[in-house]
């Protein structure tokens, strides 16, 4: 069987909005990795 390729993605973000007398802040973070089984080997190198 052939090698396995790995995904992985993590999302960072910030938002600060002033106006008048108050202060909105929202954050978000967040990970995913997703593996996938190749039917043919790989050279990692060329990847």
């Amino acid at each position: 069987m052939g090698d396995t390729l790995t995904i992985r993605v993590t999302k960072k973000h910030e938002e600060k909005v002033e106006k008048g007398s108050y202060v909105r802040r929202e954050r978000y973070e967040g990970e995913k990795c997703r593996s996938l089984l190749l039917p043919t080997s790989i050279a990692a190198d060329k990847v």
